[in-house]
């Protein structure tokens, strides 16, 4: 079986964690007793009504949610991400929310998302990564890369070798090139990362093996972060780059590699859950 570490699908409106900061989804295992895990989100971050499963999900873009033009935050430019958190307190202790990963991304681990990009501008938009001291141990989201002699927009997982500055990586790439009919529409995207298969890195789209990559993952110790990521290029100093720009719901992390059939069942299972959700 797998270990469902972090279901981040935003189903409560957020709660104040300090100023400019939310958080949301304070999530339970399947027993229903609380794990103490939640989604801290950046100054920016908007929890919309317009999910691709429940009630509200995660939009970000480079602007403040703030629609009141009378409010302080109103047209504020954002570096917008949020961050898995775990709660350390003891029973009876006040709340102590540290950021901490949800997988080892040394070993085998699925992660799965429901991403809805608003738009397609040539530029690295990163919606799933865990975040190392230096690097983030995978990216996934959307690159501009050529496959086949054919250059576009795709769907992209793309890891580190190592947890240094500039460090080169492997990547895996969809052969399907993404269009402007693609903005605003909801894709299930899973990584699976599996240390025993021949081709240890593979990129599922809408329940469809798309693309494959050998490689070996290390461990990034810091926290699972939608909607960026970290990176150091060499000579420079690690920043939240490759913001992405769209929705982002219903992301799940499972400590084990899924195989093509369990991640085509899961792809089959959560449309249905969308397809319920939106009548």
């Amino acid at each position: 079986g797998f270990d469902d570490m972090l279901m981040c699908s935003p189903q409560d409106r957020p709660g104040r964690v300090s100023p400019g900061r939310r958080a949301v989804s304070h999530q339970r295992d399947r027993e229903g007793s609380g794990w103490d895990r939640r989604l801290a989100l950046a100054t920016g971050v908007d929890v919309t009504e317009s999910s691709s499963h429940d009630r509200y999900g995660l939009e970000f873009n480079n602007t403040h949610f703030m629609k009141d033009e009378y409010d302080p935050h109103y047209g504020q430019a954002t570096k917008e991400y949020a961050l898995s958190e775990r709660n350390l307190a003891k029973a009876g202790e006040p709340e102590n929310w540290q950021q901490e990963p949800t997988v080892r991304t040394d070993q085998g681990f699925t992660v799965s998302a429901w991403l809805q990009p608003d738009q397609l501008d040539g530029k690295v938009r990163t919606a799933v990564s865990q975040k190392g001291s230096v690097n983030s141990s995978f990216f996934l989201g959307i690159r501009t890369t050529t496959v086949n002699g054919v250059t576009g927009p795709r769907f992209v997982l793309y890891a580190p070798q190592s947890n240094t500055a500039g460090a080169p990586g492997q990547i895996a790439a969809s052969s399907e090139v993404l269009t402007d009919e693609d903005i605003a529409q909801w894709s299930h995207v899973v990584f699976v990362y599996d240390p025993q298969a021949s081709q240890q890195i593979r990129l599922f789209v809408n329940g469809t093996l798309v693309a494959g990559a050998t490689g070996t993952l290390w461990h990034a110790d810091g926290p699972l972060v939608l909607g960026s990521v970290w990176h150091t290029p060499a000579g420079s100093t690690g920043a939240w780059v490759d913001q992405w720009h769209g929705g982002i719901d219903y992301v799940q992390a499972y400590q084990g590699a899924m195989s093509d059939k369990r991640v085509a069942v899961l792809h089959k299972a959560e449309s249905q859950l969308r397809a319920n959700a939106i009548g």
